[in-house]
């Protein structure tokens, strides 16, 4: 009676804050029975302590890992205030789950602040020095429990997404889940697709029908921002169901979008940009818009005048050497205009050759064809030919690196490196 009285005392015209919290709801509407159970707990510890002015801050499906919790965060801002002078807590996993924070606010905050804190079920009481000792302990572990069902979910995740199972909550946009089967796709009521969408669609293999797993990943259970996987450890199961794109047309569409388009004042975009090669390094010919700047005298001081510099196609290699000294080609370029007249007399030339005489106009142009893929099959063959090459030199190789080590002429550490 005399602690009671004491810490009534202390607390006087402050509330005392009844504080619960459940990680998941359950199928009832409103608290789940857990929260209520925790409710009417506290509020018997309470009353039979002789605390008065109960207050209840409640947060029902959230995970105690997390502390960004509408009802302990208004709990806090209501210590700042100093309108509370007591805490009261079912168990210190309550609190929360992370002991760094936990302990924080229990051995520092509250401290600070002049707060009262219980934990009922672990027999914590601030105003009792000795009552306080093993709480270290038993909010590690609390935040190990989180850290085991973050394992075993984990665990469940990978097991998933090895089957070929999606193992993301929402499906690809333009999809909906399949309502007889939760782990496929359905395309009866496609959404209607904004500009941004169509750009991340075409980019995801699951509009090819394909269920691509493990994209990022946490490096922690306390991260709340995951980070992106590496290539190897990226699953990929093919026509798991309908798909939007075919094969053929979406890795066309991946090349397509290597080459940047940029639109002029107009809304054009130039027809030729990613058609036009450089003929001594065989790099990207970039096109130049046509620009303005004030001309200069001599002695390079500006005299008035406007000059202006005509649209063009620069080699796209020597544009993006920034170091001088490290240039894989030269400034090569050539006016736009000048491949504008250069396609229009080509195309006016096929025409008249097809009026004149169409059957060997067409024999003309599969003969060029076949000898245009005779060329390219032909650098094919060297480039295989020399990576064939070059594979069995490795194979040599590694195989003189095993026998050194087994003989013993490589140390294990060296071999282990190598």
């Amino acid at each position: 009676m005399n602690r009671t009285r004491q810490t009534t005392d202390k607390s006087k015209n402050r509330i005392t804050a009844l504080y619960e919290r459940l990680s998941r709801d359950d199928e009832l509407a409103g608290d789940s029975n857990s929260i209520v159970n925790q409710k009417k707990m506290l509020e018997d510890y309470a009353k039979s302590n002789g605390y008065t002015d109960l207050v209840h801050f409640t947060d029902d499906g959230y995970s105690g890992g997390n502390f960004d919790r509408p009802g302990w965060k208004e709990m806090l801002r209501q210590i700042e205030d100093g309108s509370i002078g007591t805490v009261i807590v079912k168990d210190m996993s309550r609190v929360g789950r992370d002991y760094l924070q936990v302990g924080f606010y229990t051995e520092v905050f509250f401290r600070e602040k002049g707060v009262h804190f219980v934990a009922i079920s672990n027999g914590v009481d601030s105003d009792i020095n000795t009552s306080s000792e093993f709480a270290p302990f038993l909010n590690i572990m609390n935040e190990w429990y989180l850290r085991d069902c973050s394992r075993k979910i984990k665990a469940v995740l990978q097991a998933k997404g090895r089957d070929g199972k999606p193992i993301t909550n929402n499906p690809p946009y333009g999809y909906i889940k399949d309502p007889e089967d939760k782990n496929r796709c359905d395309m009866s009521k496609p959404y209607e697709w904004a500009g941004v969408s169509v750009v991340r669609m075409l980019e995801k293999p699951e509009y090819m029908g394909d269920t691509v797993n493990f994209r990022t990943k946490k490096l922690s259970y306390k991260d709340k921002v995951a980070v992106k996987n590496d290539s190897d450890e990226i699953v990929v199961f093919t026509d798991t169901h309908e798909a939007i794109i075919d094969r053929k047309t979406w890795y066309m569409v991946q090349e397509l979008r290597k080459t940047k388009r940029r639109i002029n004042t107009e809304g054009e975009s130039n027809p030729f940009v990613g058609k036009i090669f450089c003929a001594d390094c065989g790099g990207k010919m970039h096109y130049r818009n046509e620009g303005k700047r004030a001309g200069r005298k001599w002695r390079g001081l500006p005299d008035g005048s406007v000059r202006t510099t005509p649209a063009c196609y620069n080699c796209g290699n020597y544009n993006n050497s920034h170091d001088q000294s490290g240039k894989v080609c030269c400034s090569h370029n050539i006016q736009a205009k000048v491949i504008d007249q250069f396609v229009l007399e080509t195309i006016q030339y096929a025409c008249k050759s097809v009026r004149m005489d169409e059957r060997a106009f067409v024999e003309r142009i599969r003969s060029a064809s076949e000898i245009r893929e005779q060329s390219e099959a032909k650098k094919l063959k060297a480039a295989l030919k020399h990576q064939e090459k070059r594979y069995a030199e490795l194979d040599i190789l590694l195989k003189k690196v095993y026998e050194d080590n087994a003989l013993g002429r490589l140390p294990d550490k060296r071999y282990e490196m190598l």
